[in-house]
């Protein structure tokens, strides 16, 4: 047996407001990718060859699914116009129908099974589908060179963010086991990812769902029916409830989220399906700084700056005249949202005299001259990431908060630290975070 998956599109069912930039098949279902759960029913049901059919063919998609070596099956992903007959599905893929019968995923939908004891016995027909259904019928089928047949079973047709919300719930509060969701159990009902940080003053009630690297703040409350993805940061003093969180976002402090879907930079609210644009300045739920403390910031960041010019321009001046440093124009827009550019060293850590460079920060010597015309912060956001559409908050700076990590990160780890260290900013963590980044960077070695 075999099976065809024909994935939903997201945009035609109006949900692409919300979940914007993630397709159907990737749209997480207890932090688990929706046709992961399409894999796994046929994994279970013996089934060992996949074709899968997307209109919205993405090359991400493409190397997520590889050719289904993680799941021991065949696996093949295409493009493929929407089908608006059985009839024109058949003659499109005759050769992948006609020799066995095949179960068919049309739609985005989840089936609602327990996959403990999921088998090829379980598929029992309900009953038969015409040949002429126009559109093609959603939900899950035996589909044949010319006829239908629809499957037993319950099938959860995610068609409004209502229903999103509802599936997501409904795993959760499902028995343990019942569905093959990610993570590792720590308690009855509560499983996490790798490398999540709960505080003493954190309270967790079931059934609760963190993926990795997830960190809560003092004094969170999650209370029970909450997913939250990976790379998420949710500060101090918010309670949530019912509530899912996708990867890559950050909920600012003392924030009350009940019966929500947060989806980055957009909160939906599933039972009315509004769908509200949230401005950074908007999450932090701070009053707007008085003018005079912007310009004291500035006059405070000149002078560190200046200072920092002062002690470096020997160093700089010593190792530019042994060798000349590549650098390449890297275009950013500055805390007066206006276009420039700064120079970015191309160094070889295995290069004593570039090591040297980069431990004495000396690749920041020229932004460190932007502090004091006014364009940068000393510490700011990441100045090699372009803010989002709206971003009002931006502010650029020499240094940022993923910089803390000595590490290479991605634009949305970036964009994530630069939201929690905005707001969460005072003088104390700046000049911590200063102290971590220039030590990590001393006792940096080769090969970095």
């Amino acid at each position: 047996m075999k099976a065809l998956i024909c994935l939903g599109n997201l945009e035609e069912q109006g949900l692409s407001d919300g979940f914007s930039g993630i397709s159907s098949a990737m749209l997480p279902v207890a932090n688990k990718p929706l046709v992961e759960y399409y894999i796994d029913f046929c994994c279970s049901v013996g089934i060992r060859s996949i074709l899968i059919l997307d209109s919205d063919f993405a090359p991400e998609m493409a190397s997520f699914l590889g050719s289904g070596e993680r799941w021991s099956v065949s696996l093949s992903y295409i493009g493929a116009k929407s089908y608006s007959s059985l009839g024109e599905l058949s003659r499109r893929h005759a050769a992948f129908l006609e020799t066995e019968p095949v179960l068919w995923f049309n739609g985005t939908i989840f089936p609602f099974v327990d996959f403990r004891s999921l088998s090829a016995a379980q598929l029992t027909i309900e009953d038969e589908v015409s040949w002429a259904s126009t559109p093609l019928p959603s939900g899950l089928f035996f589909l044949g060179k010319d006829h239908c047949q629809r499957l037993a079973g319950e099938v959860m047709q995610i068609r409004t963010f209502a229903d999103y919300h509802s599936c997501n719930c409904r795993v959760l509060a499902a028995e343990e086991g019942m569905f093959p969701i990610p993570g590792y159990h720590v308690e009855k009902g509560i499983c996490t990812g790798m490398n999540v940080v709960i505080p003493a003053s954190a309270r967790v009630k079931a059934p609760v769902l963190m993926g990795n690297n997830v960190r809560l703040g003092d004094g969170v409350y999650l209370d029970g029916l909450v997913s939250i993805g990976d790379e998420v940061m949710i500060d101090s003093g918010s309670h949530l409830r019912e509530t899912i969180v996708f990867d890559s976002t950050y909920i600012g402090r003392d924030l009350e989220l009940e019966h929500k879907i947060v989806c980055r930079d957009r909160i939906i609210d599933p039972r009315i399906g509004v769908v509200l644009n949230l401005g950074d300045e908007s999450l932090s739920m701070d009053m707007r700084r008085f003018t005079w403390d912007f310009y004291m910031r500035w006059v405070m960041d000149a002078l560190a700056a200046a200072l920092l010019i002062i002690l470096l321009s020997p160093a700089y001046a010593c190792l530019r005249l042994l060798k000349k440093m590549p650098s390449e124009p890297c275009f950013f827009y500055s805390q007066r949202h206006r276009g420039r550019y700064f120079r970015q060293y191309q160094l070889n850590m295995g290069n004593r005299r570039d090591l040297y460079f980069y431990k004495c920060s000396l690749d920041k010597y020229w932004m460190l001259w932007m502090v004091v015309t006014g364009d940068l912060r000393l510490m700011g956001d990441s100045v090699d990431r372009v803010p989002d559409d709206g971003e009002t908050a931006y502010r650029p700076g020499v240094f940022c908060f993923s910089d803390t990590r000595n590490k290479v990160t991605s634009t949305m780890q970036r964009a994530l630290d630069d939201r929690y260290f905005r707001h969460n900013r005072s003088s104390l963590m700046v000049l911590e975070c200063l102290m971590k980044i220039m030590v990590g960077r001393f006792f940096v070695g080769r090969g970095y």
